[in-house]
């Protein structure tokens, strides 16, 4: 995992093309990785013990996840998190080459063919529909139900998002990861 964060923030750095630091996140199955920095070789990289297959499996045992399930995770996710806020940059430009955020950038409608980006907007509206599915709203005509691992994504992504904070994802190429 540190390997991989480390390629995805060398990978970013030469993509960012203005004066700053940047973050990259690659959020796996049992474990989160963030790096961050300024220059060519990051200042911070942090392993959190986490990942989203443990989520889906510990906490959203359904499909869609009941609205317990959901306040759970939420809770296991911010715990999780919120030792690493103070250790990341503030400001910083947000990268990540995962095939699970670009799976979930194409599950909310984006194009992933070359530059993409996953703002936070849209993974709050696909948070607030996974929540009314929680609810007992059926799912929006044509979408289908995202299953307990994709959910478990989301629901990192959007905790990561507000606490750190993310304005927006941007996805590096495939080959990066």
């Amino acid at each position: 995992m540190q390997q991989q964060i480390s390629k995805y923030y060398y990978s970013a750095r030469q993509r960012q093309t203005q004066p700053g630091g940047i973050s990259v996140l690659s959020i796996a199955e049992q474990k989160i990785a963030m790096a961050n920095g300024g220059a060519q070789d990051p200042a911070t990289t942090l392993i959190l013990a986490l990942g989203a297959q443990s989520v889906a499996v510990s906490y959203l045992r359904h499909q869609p996840p009941s609205a317990s399930e959901l306040e759970q995770a939420i809770m296991v996710i911010e715990d999780a998190i919120a030792p690493a806020r103070p250790r990341m940059q503030e400001g910083s430009v947000w990268f990540s080459a995962d095939p699970a955020l670009r799976s979930l950038a194409q599950n909310l409608g984006l194009s992933t063919q070359g530059a993409w980006q996953l703002g936070i907007d849209q993974v709050e509206n696909s948070f607030q529909r996974l929540a009314a599915q929680a609810m007992g709203a059926p799912a929006p005509l044509g979408a289908e139900q995202l299953k307990p691992l994709l959910a478990a994504y989301l629901l990192i992504l959007r905790e990561l998002m507000h606490h750190m904070p993310i304005r927006a994802i941007h996805g590096l190429p495939p080959e990066s990861a």
